[in-house]
């Protein structure tokens, strides 16, 4: 298994890989409409130099019900998987946001995006989910942008590993 050391990644690669996992999860549950164009609108967090703009965006699509810790009834996929699945799903969920959000108003400190990243391996390991590789995300590196790493453009793409059925990855477009 490859060794995940986001030591040297910045906080834009961390996020790009915490959305990985999300759509691990994604995938896994074959839950595809409804989401793909929500994960579109977090991706723009590596593209974007106004990330108090990126958070005030994802905070208005954000469904009413992510206060009772439930995503699903806003995202209609609440007959599609069961109780435990939706709080599975809910947790990875809040992790990303965490990743993208806990360093917005203050000074870079490299251990809070480690936690929620630790979290988000946690969360798929004991699910018995694979984790995405942290190779794509390599050149995003912490030295750079105070932490942050240099902005980059990200796109939804297919897995080609799997021949019968859709699963969702992310793209990097430029680096």
């Amino acid at each position: 298994m490859e060794s995940l050391d986001f030591n040297n990644i910045s906080i834009r690669g961390r996020f790009v890989f915490s959305v990985d996992c999300l759509l691990k999860v994604i995938n896994k549950f074959q839950l595809v409409s409804g989401l793909d164009t929500f994960v579109l609108n977090l991706l723009e967090f590596t593209s974007s130099s106004k990330l108090e703009l990126w958070e005030m965006k994802i905070k208005l699509l954000l469904p009413e019900e992510l206060n009772n810790n439930t995503l699903s009834y806003d995202l209609d996929y609440d007959e599609d998987i069961d109780v435990e699945e939706q709080q599975f799903l809910t947790d990875v969920f809040l992790e990303v946001l965490s990743v993208g959000m806990a360093n917005l108003y203050k000074e870079f400190e490299n251990d809070i995006t480690l936690n929620h990243i630790n979290n988000i391996v946690n969360l798929l390991n004991k699910n018995n989910i694979d984790l995405p590789s942290i190779d794509k995300i390599k050149f995003s590196k912490v030295s750079e942008n105070d932490g942050w790493g240099n902005t980059f453009d990200c796109e939804i793409g297919y897995d080609d590993n799997y021949e019968y059925e859709m699963h969702y990855i992310v793209d990097i477009v430029n680096s």
